[in-house]
């Protein structure tokens, strides 16, 4: 129990095992764009282990290793990097993807930044072309990254 409560303070563990559209409201686009990346299939449930503010993805399970005695020995190892203050690596091959409010449309891309309160700036392909999207069109998990990774970015801008 020592183990779980240290890598609380570290990383939390989404289980998702829906695929209704109405669940990722939630999840940050970069938790969004794990469940659906490579290696991942589309069988449920899936498991993705998280920053506690969603913005650093550190494991992805899908199905067929949730059944395996392999995950067991995945999650161990990611308790034992947490209870030692080093929580993984987070995978930087995660396209994140952006739901719109409702579910019924998505982006995909990267977070460039808030142009103003209202306005998101992604970069959608490695070109470095960006789309516009009002923050308020996009579901809550969407907006709430978009506001912590903001307010990320500014911090490293401070001196």
């Amino acid at each position: 129990m020592a183990a779980f409560e240290e890598l609380k303070k570290h990383s939390v563990v989404i289980y998702i095992n829906s695929t209704q559209k109405s669940e990722l409201q939630m999840l940050s686009p970069l938790v969004c764009g794990s469940l659906r990346g490579r290696n991942m299939g589309v069988t449920v449930p899936k498991v993705v282990v998280t920053s506690p503010d969603q913005t650093s993805v550190y494991a992805k399970m899908p199905y067929l290793r949730l059944v395996s005695p392999d995950s067991y020995t995945s999650v161990t190892n990611l308790v034992q990097l947490a209870r030692d203050g080093k929580p993984p690596k987070p995978d930087p091959n995660t396209i994140p993807i952006w739901h719109h409010r409702g579910g019924y449309s998505t982006y995909y891309g990267s977070f460039s930044k808030l142009a103003d309160s209202k306005t998101l700036l992604i970069t959608i392909n490695p070109s470095g072309t960006t789309a516009e999207i009002p923050l308020q069109d996009l579901s809550q998990g969407a907006q709430e990254y978009a506001r912590t990774m903001e307010q990320k970015r500014d911090n490293k801008k401070a001196p």
